[in-house]
């Protein structure tokens, strides 16, 4: 082995002269010219070397006697030897074995040619030092923008934050119970967490990304080796220029940034200045607002009439109303216009109406709706007493009326009796709804017909029967005689035979 910069050739060739060591870097251009003659010096090795095996196969075929295949093969088609095909795999033998031999000798010399890579040094290690430094101004960055990013939202929280408090304050200037007060203020603080929250989410990826951004680049400025750094360093006065290109970069950077933050501090003191200038005419105003506010709520819920009917029913005087003793509902059941129940169910209405309208009074209302709401339960009471007092005027009516038809049924009762006859026609003005009185003795079914009599031989009429609960009536069927009529105590002869 020669000098470490020199290339050995084949044997047989003279060496070439050792090539000058480096003094300075190699541009990467003349490295890669450099490599590309290396590589041409190789591939030359490479042809020079068939060129000799084969050669050498020439000269041992040219030595050996060339045989006649098919006069051969004539000779010995009778007495095969097998000498033949020895000699033939012997030979396949010899020649596989050598062109190995040769492969590996050219193989061999071609990873013995040695290249110095000293002359990259220098390169190697400005490139390393320019990643580092790329690195470095990047992870710089990135912590910048990350600071942006949680000062940005910062600034939104607060802002967030201050909204809720103004709204807070605003809450408890209201002339509002304190049970309202607080769950208006849950409400705000609920929608003020939510926003916060919101916020987060915003940013909170965002900050996490950077962050992942941050940790994966300090972690490859941190795999650098550190005497690979040291002895970069050594060789940085070769890369003062661009240093100093660098620190140029930085401080404009940094400039830019202060100036930025300068800027932004000056921007954030004039707006406090502002807000606190301002504090006082928004906090006037919002009480002018509310006392407005309020005032239209109080108009709008507790109006004054002012309508000429409403004002004239107001101005009425109102009082206690009396209680009506109940004298109807016995006998509204006894003749079947109402029920225990229907008369239960109107009871309850009336004291659920009279128990909401003594709620409603339980509002501290203004205006005029107090005294509405007096006039509303006086109309009341005295709507619900004159209605009982015509209730009980109709049940003692209808009472001397059902004795009066009791007098009336002895009467026609006793009639019968003495007459022995079925029935009387009683009023037969409405043909389709005659009076009749029959018997009790009796058994009518609905749709029975009876036959109208005015004396035993002179029938007048047939009617049918009609029987509604205990009430029994008659329909005009036929009449014998157009020009003959029926009249009261007509006789009624029933049909019992159907």
């Amino acid at each position: 082995m020669g000098n470490g910069d020199e290339i050995k050739g084949p044997a047989g060739e003279t060496p070439r002269p050792p090539r000058r060591p480096a003094s300075r870097p190699v541009p990467a251009h003349r490295a890669q010219a450099a490599a590309a003659r290396q590589s041409d010096e190789g591939r030359e090795l490479m042809v020079r070397s068939r060129s000799l095996f084969l050669r050498d196969v020439e000269q041992q075929l040219a030595k050996k006697e060339l045989y006649n295949l098919d006069e051969e093969f004539e000779k010995t088609k009778h007495n095969r030897s097998p000498f033949v095909w020895l000699s033939v795999l012997i030979f396949v033998s010899v020649m596989v074995v050598v062109a190995i031999l040769v492969t590996s000798y050219i193989q061999s010399r071609s990873q013995n040619v040695q290249v110095n890579i000293s002359t990259f040094a220098d390169v190697n290690l400005r490139d390393l030092l320019d990643k580092a430094k790329q690195l470095d101004n990047q992870l710089d960055v990135l912590k910048q923008d990350l600071a942006t990013l949680q000062t940005n939202e910062a600034s939104d929280i607060q802002n967030v934050r201050s909204n809720e408090a103004a709204q807070i304050q605003f809450v408890n200037t209201q002339t509002i119970s304190s049970d309202e007060k607080g769950e208006r203020i849950d409400g705000i603080r609920e929608q003020a967490n939510g926003q916060i929250a919101a916020l987060r989410a915003q940013y909170g990826p965002k900050i996490d990304a950077d962050q992942a951004k941050i940790a994966a680049t300090q972690k490859s400025l941190d795999a650098y080796d550190t005497r690979q750094v040291a002895q970069a360093k050594k060789q940085e006065a070769i890369l003062n220029n661009q240093q100093r290109l660098f620190d140029l970069q930085m401080q404009k950077t940094t400039q830019s940034y202060q100036a930025q933050i300068s800027g932004l501090t000056s921007d954030f003191d004039n707006q406090i200045a502002t807000l606190k200038r301002n504090d006082a005419d928004f906090v006037s105003l919002l009480k002018r607002n509310q006392a407005s506010e309020i005032a239209s709520l109080i108009a709008t819920y507790n109006p004054t009439f002012s309508e000429p009917g409403i004002v004239s029913i107001l101005a009425a005087p109102t009082g206690t109303v009396g209680s009506q003793a109940d004298g109807y509902s016995k006998l509204a059941e006894s003749e079947g216009v109402a029920s225990a129940a229907s008369d239960a169910s109107l009871q309850s209405r009336l004291q659920d109406f009279a128990g909401l309208l003594s709620r409603l009074e339980q509002v501290p209302y203004k205006n005029s709706v107090p005294g509405t709401l007096d006039h509303l339960q006086y109309l009341h009471e005295e709507i619900v007493y004159d209605y009982q007092q015509i209730a009980n005027g109709m049940a003692a009516k209808l009472s001397d009326q059902n004795e009066t038809v009791a007098r009336y049924n002895f009467a026609l009762d006793s009639l019968i009796k003495n007459s022995r006859e079925n029935g009387y026609i009683i009023d037969p003005r409405n043909t389709a709804d005659l009076a009749v009185f029959i018997d009790p003795v009796y058994k009518v079914s609905d749709g029975d017909t009876a036959y109208v009599f005015r004396n035993d031989d002179q029938q007048i009429a047939t009617i049918v029967l009609h029987v509604s609960g205990e009430t029994i009536t008659g329909s005009l069927s036929s009449l014998n005689k157009a020009g003959t009529p029926m009249q009261p105590f007509d006789k009624i002869l029933l049909n019992l035979k159907q």
